[in-house]
């Protein structure tokens, strides 16, 4: 697990726009050889405690299709590529 929404947001204490520029900057690292998971819980997307934290998750997703070296993957791919036996 690379990225996840409650460390930025409690252990972190970031902003969602503080969290978005950390999470870009890492993935933009990451571009290559890498194989990232990231973790959204679905409570962030709630705009009670949580203001703003879905509208970074949408952004996210639209920098990751933006970009060409990124693809997706399902779990079964990721074990099928990268088990090590």
């Amino acid at each position: 697990l690379h990225i996840m929404d409650g460390t930025f947001y409690t252990y972190l204490q970031s902003s969602p726009k503080q969290a978005k520029v950390e999470i870009i900057d890492f993935l933009s690292r990451h571009k290559i050889g890498s194989c990232l998971s990231i973790l959204w819980h679905n409570e962030y997307f709630t705009p009670f405690k949580y203001a703003g934290w879905s509208k970074i998750y949408e952004e996210l997703l639209e920098f990751l299709f933006s970009e060409n070296e990124y693809h997706c993957i399902l779990p079964e791919e990721i074990e099928r590529k990268y088990r090590i036996y």
